[in-house]
C-alpha cells in the first residue's frame, strides 16, 4: 500500500512540476479591431529592447526581418485592405519588414506558417509590398508594439513602434461601397 501511495504521490508531483509556466522573453500580443465593416486581427510576439540598439545594429538596415519574435507575425482580415494603389485580399498573411534608416518596406506574405523567415524566399508569395516613412520618437518603446489607430469608417493606420522608431501604414476599406 505504501508503494502505491508513494508512486501516486511521485506521479502527481511530476505532473504538477510539468505544469509550471514561466514568463516568455517575448510575450505574445494580439490586436483585434473592427474598422468599418472589416475585422482585422494581428498576432505577434513582443521582443524587448533590453538596453540594445535595435535598428541599424541588432536588425541591420536593408535586411528582411520577420517583424517580431518566435512565430511569424500574422494579420487576418475579413475583407480587402487597400494600401495606396494596392489591394490586399481577405485572408491570413505573415508580415515581414525591411527596416531602413528613413523608410521601411512592409511585405505581406501568403505563407504564414513559417517560424521566422522562410528557408527559401518566394517572391511569388508576396501578396503586397508597402513603403512607409520612419518617424523617430523621443520616448523609448521597450517592447515591440503593433496597433490600429486613427480609425474612421473607411480607413485606419497600422502602427509599428519599437525602440525610438514608429512606422505608420495607412489603409482604406470599401465600407462605402458595401
Amino acid at each position: 500500500m505504501k508503494k502505491v501511495i508513494f508512486s501516486s504521490f511521485l506521479c502527481l508531483s511530476m505532473f504538477v512540476q510539468g505544469q509550471v509556466q514561466t514568463p516568455k522573453a517575448s510575450p505574445v500580443g494580439k490586436v483585434e479591431q473592427r474598422v468599418g465593416l472589416t475585422d482585422i486581427s494581428i498576432s505577434y510576439s513582443r521582443p524587448a529592447v533590453n538596453g540594445r540598439k535595435i535598428f541599424g545594429d541588432l536588425l541591420p538596415f536593408g535586411e528582411l526581418w520577420r517583424l517580431g519574435a518566435n512565430e511569424n507575425t500574422k494579420i487576418t482580415t475579413s475583407d480587402i485592405l487597400i494600401f495606396g494603389p494596392d489591394t490586399l485580399s481577405a485572408g491570413t498573411y505573415a508580415i515581414f519588414a525591411k527596416p531602413g534608416k528613413d523608410t521601411w518596406e512592409i511585405l505581406f506574405y501568403t505563407e504564414s506558417i513559417n517560424w521566422g523567415l522562410p528557408e527559401k524566399w518566394d517572391e511569388g508569395k508576396v501578396a503586397l509590398r508597402y513603403q512607409s516613412e520612419v518617424e523617430k520618437t523621443a520616448n523609448n518603446q521597450e517592447n515591440l508594439n503593433i496597433s490600429i489607430e486613427n480609425m474612421e469608417f473607411n480607413s485606419g493606420n497600422m502602427i509599428i513602434s519599437w525602440e525610438k522608431t514608429k512606422v505608420s501604414i495607412p489603409f482604406t476599406l470599401n465600407t462605402k461601397e458595401k
